[in-house]
């Protein structure tokens, strides 16, 4: 689970920072559950396209802001 949703570059090194990680991951995987309409890794992967959708539009707007200063 914690490479799925990239958390497993995290070190914990107290019990406050455990509680913390694991509401974080439990709110994650939820979220996730829920617009992936029951199924976890649905949810994520389907965040994960918006991300990288949202990515290229950002590029390719930039882009354009340059290209409008010529």
């Amino acid at each position: 689970m914690k490479s799925n949703f990239s958390f497993n570059g995290y070190q914990i090194r107290s019990t406050v920072a455990m509680k913390r990680f694991w509401t974080l991951l439990s709110f994650t995987a939820m979220f996730c559950s829920v617009t992936g309409h029951g199924d976890i890794l649905t949810g994520l992967r389907s965040w994960q396209n918006k991300k990288t959708e949202s990515w290229i539009e950002f590029v390719y707007m930039k882009q354009r802001q340059e290209r409008s200063w010529i």
